[in-house]
């Protein structure tokens, strides 16, 4: 059997663009016909954004993009990983109602539903693929897995499987290579692949321990394979010094760690986000 591949361009004048604030979606619908009969039809709905890293800067439709995140594990008190979508919502609304907007898979692609939501609620999404090993760690070998041949094709499934899933939700302005798995060149194929399929979305990474040869799980986010500085768990202070050494912009992975009697000292963080130092 042969397979066609077509495509179309569609012009519009000053359309509507989709942005946390403003969650504008069109309905896109393909019919598919053959000798007068409809074989088929499918319909998404699509927003009109743009995404891109200038001068150092995350930006937004061509403005500047504060990101008011959260990483966000798909749980639930009664129903654990399999979340209903009225849950799924219940989680997004409450963050925008909290005015966060931006969300990190942690530390796998989410439910289909939750991307649905985010298109229609205004949340920006960095979508993670299904990628960490800690088990490595133990065994002072955290980057094993993203070093060995052995392993690329492993890796690299999964990456592909976040990318088909949700490459055409508007929400999601970035891929994430995985968490604490440490680097090679598995991981640096897999970015290589992303850009190559995606230009259009940034790809971030914490990268770890690149020789595997030490039990940290976390990287310092500087890794020259990530468009963005990433780092886990930076102080303020620090989060200022990486804006000002580098020339990309600076967006903790992961802050303020809610874990027993902690989150003290959060607008520490916010007020050094929201300072002029910092590119994003």
């Amino acid at each position: 059997e042969l397979a066609h591949i077509c495509s179309a361009r569609l012009d519009m004048k000053a359309p509507g663009k989709w942005s946390p604030e403003r969650a504008k979606l069109y309905d896109v619908v393909i019919k598919l016909e053959f000798d007068g009969i409809v074989i088929q039809i499918e319909r998404a709905r699509v927003g009109i954004r743009d995404v891109r890293i200038r001068n150092s800067i995350l930006q937004l439709n061509g403005a500047p993009l504060l990101v008011n995140g959260v990483n966000r594990v798909e749980c639930h008190p009664d129903y654990g990983k399999a979340m209903s979508e009225a849950a799924i919502r219940e989680d997004v609304v409450l963050l925008k109602r909290n005015n966060f907007n931006a969300i990190r898979c942690a530390h796998c692609p989410n439910a289909a539903a939750f991307y649905r939501l985010c298109d229609e609620l205004g949340m920006l999404v960095v979508d993670e693929a299904n990628i960490e090993n800690h088990g490595f760690a133990m065994m002072t070998a955290l980057s094993l897995p993203s070093c060995s041949p052995r392993f690329r094709e492993a890796l690299h499934e999964r990456v592909v499987a976040m990318f088909s899933r949700t490459k055409n939700h508007t929400c999601v302005i970035g891929w994430s290579l995985g968490n604490e798995s440490g680097t090679g060149p598995n991981t640096q194929s897999n970015a290589d692949w992303l850009r190559g399929c995606d230009p259009t979305r940034f790809v971030q990474y914490e990268s770890g321990e690149v020789h595997g040869d030490a039990t940290l799980f976390m990287g310092d986010g500087r890794h020259p394979l990530s468009d963005i500085v990433c780092p886990m768990y930076a102080d303020p202070e620090r989060c200022l010094m990486l804006a000002e050494a580098e020339k990309r912009p600076v967006i903790l992975c992961e802050y303020s760690h809610a874990m027993g009697n902690s989150n003290g000292g959060l607008h520490l963080f916010y007020e050094s986000f929201r300072s002029e130092k910092m590119p994003t």
